[in-house]
């Protein structure tokens, strides 16, 4: 089953087709291995939603650290890589 995060209406409101709507989670997102991620990072439509949530939160979270700083690559990597494996920063021995 395909679950969705948003749906796209057209001009007169009537609801497109669930090819156009946004999906709720996309897995072959390279951010999910802590790789950069062009559609995550251009908030494309088409991508998942939950995906792009937790680009933006490691985003954030990174910004807050020394560009380039151990703890700014742990948040990018700990937030996109939660989105399938909430122990898997701890298992690669980056958070305690």
């Amino acid at each position: 089953m395909n679950y969705y995060a948003h749906t796209k209406a057209d001009e007169s409101g009537a609801s497109l087709p669930p090819e156009h709507w946004e999906p709720l989670f996309s897995v072959a997102c390279p951010a999910l291995d802590g790789a950069f991620c062009e559609r995550c990072d251009a908030m494309q439509p088409g991508h998942g939603h939950l995906n792009k949530v937790g680009w933006l939160a490691g985003c954030f979270a990174a910004d807050m650290f020394a560009a380039g700083s151990k703890d700014a690559e742990i948040s990018i990597h700990y937030f996109c890589s939660s989105l399938t494996d909430d122990d898997k920063a701890h298992d690669d021995g980056l958070l305690s």
